[in-house]
């Protein structure tokens, strides 16, 4: 069989599995009657009253706006799934609401006032109820943040342990500084803030687990099989990597609430970037960047796809109706007209004001700034950033930058702003949530940053250098580059007369 025809079915089928997997959960949770729900629905109906729809848990910071609305109406369908017939009701996704209703009033009346569901919100797929649903038996809406912030939380300590285990102590500073400054603490105070970061870190836990210079122990692959960039078909990395993309794009639409979705393949790639350059495993920018705009591909087909199948069940089972309606509130997300308050309460916004309007809005939220932040001081306080970061960097950068890792992180860095304007109208209005796609952005600067940096700075810091792979030294032979690979990461940047003049040990003939 032609190998692009085999890669391609393997491909499908890893979206397939994804897939199966994902319904076939859903419709298992859906089994939980709603008489084991109803006590931890009644009382976090009480908690969504007595709370707003959309508070600032610091002061006046825009940046640390809550979505209790969101998980409103999650908890609204969540209560409403019917059991007796479980695969209608993961398609159609009722609740009960009434329009000019607060939310919460709407979640009250149907639980304690048993009003029946009279509106659906089958556009998304709303995949969190397969961890939400469960817990409800047992939580309300308190407990239930407090245990998906734990998961999230181990998470990440195990990305950190396979990072630094591996000494990858630069990527792993640039991956924690960057969900610093994006405010990750936010996740405990929203479910719907959650879900993307929780597939974001799987993802990552699996490119620091695939992306290693050893090669297997067995069944050993030729030399240039070693880099996840490999332009050959033998890269066993590589194919990984994809169906990992894959997956991920289908959780993702699966799971996320379009809050922050882009972070699921940004994040990785950065950190898959800043892996490789650790370990002298980059190949040129134009094979990288290949190689990279294939697994984007991968990332956003799987996405689009599992939207594109819950669209046609909506059909199907729902009718022409119920389809036109999630098409029409998908192009709204697109190019529908925002106020220029963001509330719909003032005069709507010209397409320049819409457009500026978001970018500026997001990036606000990257500074610990007020509600009384004005566009003028969100372009000082841009421009004032990126200019300590180019006078450091243009101070302490080494004699010579790699010119690749720069340009293919910055080009990364920029998808989100490609985001905030395809999606203007919501990143217009939720930009409280949606900025922190710009994780990915954080990255890139930190990461340039990093490791542009002299040597002897880094050297001053960190008392001495270190390698980058604890007990293994990078790959000797030609890379993907046709270039002598390094002997050891621990004397990067030395010449090959060098390198042999060390004194053979234990590992000498490795």
């Amino acid at each position: 069989m032609n190998p692009l025809i085999k890669n391609s079915l393997k491909n499908v089928l890893v979206f397939l599995i994804t897939l199966v997997i994902c319904a076939g959960t859903l419709l298992l949770v859906c089994q939980i009657p709603q008489s084991a729900i109803r006590e931890n629905s009644e009382k976090s109906s009480r908690y969504f009253s007595d709370h707003e729809a959309f508070p600032l848990m610091i002061g006046d910071k825009v940046n640390s706006r809550s979505d209790n609305y969101a998980d409103c109406m999650l908890f609204n369908v969540i209560y409403n799934m019917d059991d007796d017939n479980s695969f209608r009701s993961i398609i159609a996704d009722s609740y009960y609401g009434i329009e000019g209703k607060e939310a919460s009033d709407n979640f009250h009346a149907a639980v304690f006032d048993g009003e029946t569901p009279n509106q659906e919100y089958s556009r998304y797929w709303h995949g969190s109820q397969i961890f939400i649903r469960p817990l409800l038996t047992f939580m309300s809406i308190e407990g239930i943040r407090l245990v998906m912030l734990g998961l999230l939380l181990a998470a990440n300590l195990w990305l950190a342990a396979a990072l630094l285990r591996k000494k990858l102590y630069a990527p792993a500073a640039v991956y924690f500084l960057s969900l610093i400054l994006v405010g990750i603490w936010m996740t405990a105070f929203s479910l719907e803030y959650i879900m993307s970061f929780l597939v974001m870190t799987f993802i990552c836990i699996a490119v620091v687990r695939i992306t290693d210079p050893r090669p297997p122990r067995k069944n050993r692959p030729p030399e240039d099989a070693l880099s996840p960039f490999s332009p050959f078909e033998l890269s066993i990395r590589s194919r990984r990597l994809t169906f990992a993309f894959i997956a991920g794009g289908a959780l993702t639409s699966f799971l996320d609430f379009l809050t922050t979705e882009t972070i699921t393949f940004t994040v990785p790639v950065i950190l898959l970037l800043m892996i490789c350059k650790s370990s002298d495993l980059l190949p040129s920018f134009r094979v990288a960047l290949k190689t990279i705009v294939k697994w984007g591909f991968a990332w956003l087909l799987s996405y689009a796809a599992m939207f594109a199948v819950k669209w046609a069940l909506v059909y199907a089972v729902l009718g022409k109706s119920a389809f036109l309606n999630a098409l029409q509130n998908a192009a709204l997300r697109i190019e529908g007209a925002v106020t220029v308050d963001g509330l719909g309460l003032g005069e709507t916004a010209t397409l320049w004001q819409k457009l500026t309007g978001v970018l500026l809005r997001n990036l606000s939220c990257l500074f610990p700034v007020g509600t009384d932040v004005t566009a003028g001081m969100v372009i000082g306080l841009t421009l004032g950033s990126l200019a300590l970061l180019g006078a450091i960097f243009y101070l302490f950068r080494k004699e010579k930058v790699d010119g690749r890792f720069i340009g293919l992180a910055l080009l990364v860095g920029l998808i989100p702003y490609l985001r905030f304007l395809c999606l203007s109208n919501h990143s217009y209005i939720h930009y409280f949530f949606t900025y922190r796609a710009q994780m990915a952005t954080v990255m890139a600067l930190a990461a340039i940053l990093i490791f542009s940096l002299s040597t002897e700075i880094l050297s001053k810091s960190s008392g001495s250098g270190s390698k980058s792979w604890k007990g293994h030294p990078a790959p000797a032979g030609k890379g993907v580059r046709g270039k002598v690979g390094k002997a050891d990461k621990g004397v990067s940047g030395t010449s090959r007369k060098s390198a042999k003049g060390k004194k053979k040990g234990k590992g000498g003939k490795k």
